[in-house]
Order: C-alpha cells, then sequence, then structure tokens
C-alpha cells in the first residue's frame, strides 16, 4: 500500500479543474465548487499514484484493468486521478486495454450528480473508448468487491470519515476537542474503522495489487488545522441556541463524524505484525 498525508488544513471554497462539471453530491449544494482543499490534496497523491501503477501486475492480454475510486462523494476530485489511471495502465499495457472504474460511497450519496460529473464533464477519462464506469452504493468499511478482483484501488480525503459516533462530544462537534472516555471512543472507532478498511481491501486486492489512500491527518497532539474553525462553529450554535433558533437538545447530538489519524495512528496496523 501507498499513502501520503496531506498537509494539515481548514477546508474552505477553492478552484476547480478548468471546464468541469460541478454536481452536488452527499456533501451538501454545490460541493464541488466548495472543495478545493480536497481537490489540491491530488497534488500530493498523484505522483504516488503514478509510482502504483509503474509497479501494479498488469492484467492479462485481453482482461480488463479493475479499479476502484473509494469514497467519491461528487466525484469531481475523482475526474483528474482517474484519468491518470486510464493512461498509466495503457501506456503500459497498450491502447487498446479495456479499463473499469467503480466510484464508491455510502448510499447517501448523491449518485446522480456524482454519474453527472463523471459522465458529462468535458474531458473526463469516462468518454475514453473502452473505458467504463460504475458505481456502488456501499460504505467502503464494508466488502466491497469479490476477493481478488482489483488490480488497484484510491481514496482521497475521506477515510477520516467515521463509520459511526460512539456517543455525542459534551459541549463541541469536533472530535479533536473530545476529552476523557468521549474521546478514547472515538479513537477506538477510527482504529477499527482504518482497520476494517484495510483488511477488506487486503482481500478485494490481487497479488501485487495497489492501494492509494491520501488522508487528511492530525499532528501526535492531535490538531487537524480545522480546530479554530470548529471552535468558531461551535460559537455560532450557541448563539442560535440562545436566539431560540435551535435546541439544546439539538446542539447536544451535534457531532461531526470524523477522525484525524496521527501518523503513529495510519501506521499502527501495519506495525502490529513486524515486531516495532
Amino acid at each position: 500500500m501507498s499513502s501520503t498525508a496531506a498537509p494539515r488544513s481548514t477546508e474552505g471554497a477553492g478552484s476547480r479543474t478548468q471546464g468541469q462539471h460541478i454536481a452536488e453530491g452527499a456533501m451538501g449544494r454545490d460541493y464541488g465548487r466548495h472543495s478545493g482543499v480536497q481537490h489540491h490534496a491530488n497534488d500530493y497523491g498523484i505522483p504516488v499514484l503514478r509510482r502504483a501503477l509503474e509497479a501494479v501486475p498488469l492484467p492479462e492480454t485481453g482482461a480488463p484493468f479493475r479499479a476502484a475510486d473509494l469514497g467519491a462523494a461528487s466525484g469531481s476530485n475523482s475526474l483528474d486521478p482517474m484519468r491518470v489511471v486510464v493512461e498509466g495502465v495503457r501506456a503500459r499495457a497498450g491502447a487498446d486495454t479495456a479499463v473499469t472504474v467503480v466510484h464508491t460511497d455510502i448510499l447517501a450519496n448523491d449518485f446522480d450528480a456524482l454519474l453527472a460529473t463523471i459522465m458529462d464533464s468535458p474531458g473526463s477519462y469516462a468518454r475514453e473508448p473502452g473505458v467504463f464506469a460504475y458505481a456502488e452504493a456501499r460504505s467502503f468499511y464494508e466488502p466491497l468487491f469479490p476477493a481478488g478482483e482489483l488490480h488497484l484501488a484510491w481514496s482521497a480525503i475521506a477515510v477520516h470519515w467515521l463509520s459511526r459516533v460512539p456517543e455525542p462530544i459534551p459541549d463541541h462537534i469536533f472530535s479533536s476537542r473530545a476529552r476523557g472516555e468521549v474521546r478514547e471512543a472515538l479513537k477506538a472507532q477510527s482504529r477499527a474503522d482504518w482497520e476494517a478498511f484495510l483488511g477488506h481491501r487486503a482481500r478485494e486486492l490481487r497479488p501485487g495489487g495497489q492501494l492509494v489512500v491520501v488522508g487528511g491527518a492530525a499532528s501526535d497532539d492531535g490538531d487537524s488545522g480545522a480546530d479554530g474553525l470548529m471552535d468558531a462553529a461551535v460559537e455560532v450554535l450557541r448563539e442560535l441556541v440562545r436566539q431560540g433558533l435551535i435546541g439544546e437538545d439539538e446542539f447536544a447530538r451535534m457531532t461531526i463524524p470524523t477522525w484525524n489519524r496521527t501518523a503513529g495512528e495510519f501506521l499502527a496496523p501495519f506495525r502490529e505484525g513486524s515486531g516495532e
């Protein structure tokens, strides 16, 4: 597996690929227009992806190359890496090599928006002859493919999302501000999710298959870079409570279901079996 962590930063509005079609997606209205940080994570991930494409075993003559895009959201940030996949495979295996790409996300995702982005964007990789794009509505913390199905899997700025929130964070909405038993429960959930993600991909990838993960990270003290922004959001929410626009019970139930892992947390599943 290859992985890289994007620099810690707050999420905010950003640019998009020239001419790229923008659709909504599960993350909220106009997610593609306001995912500049996520998009620029490709700057760190694509060089790693190119190395993976040089190392991955190619399919037998006439068989398709099978790739997965895990946690695709609206698809706006999938276009560049999946074009790199198609071009990288065909540079080695020939221009006629068939390529399949399956974009996955949770059932609540806006798959109409995802498919519109993938199929309608000018210059999309999916418009190339012999390239076939699909979508699957299932969490990547579950099995997604038959054993040995994939040559390559890619995931960018998605594995910080948790499969569930063990319990709400008292007086806050962001995991890095949790303390005590609540913090430990969130950390344990993150560990279980990461181990599940890796375990399923290990079974789904062919021998020699490649997994590239670009993940939002935290420093060793747990700071993700978004902490100040989330503190400001909490102040706004408290003001809304004071104004009676939302209830105390509503605020108490609000938690952003994420955990930004430290380098040690990312590497822990690999080290435990190596004696480190």
